[in-house]
């Protein structure tokens, strides 16, 4: 019985988490923040479309944050995959995307 609520808990943090990054959070801050979500599965193959379905964004989008954070140095875009360079750095645009809108990040 423990394990159960022990789980549902653990549920109920993730769609909070989720549901603060799309009250608190432009396009960019989310992406951010999925990308640093998604870094322990390097290599994973994600199209754009993908990842803008999972954001609630557009695909260009997607598309010109990508290339911003790209510029930055914060990621590296290759067909499919998208690998972190700067973790601390995405990190750092979640929490500045919050702090602007008045939100908290997690």
């Amino acid at each position: 019985m423990y394990f159960m609520f022990e789980r549902l808990a653990g549920t109920i943090c993730k769609l909070s988490g989720i549901l603060e990054g799309i009250v608190f959070l432009d396009a960019p801050g989310r992406l951010a923040r999925y990308l640093v979500e998604l870094e322990r599965l390097d290599g994973l193959p994600l199209t754009q479309d993908d990842i803008a379905s999972a954001l609630g964004s557009s695909r260009e989008t997607v598309n010109k944050t990508l290339a911003d954070f790209e510029k930055r140095s914060l990621i590296k875009v290759e067909r499919r995959r998208v690998h972190v360079l700067d973790q601390d750095g995405l990190r750092r645009e979640v929490r500045n995307q919050a702090s602007h809108s008045g939100g908290s990040p997690s």
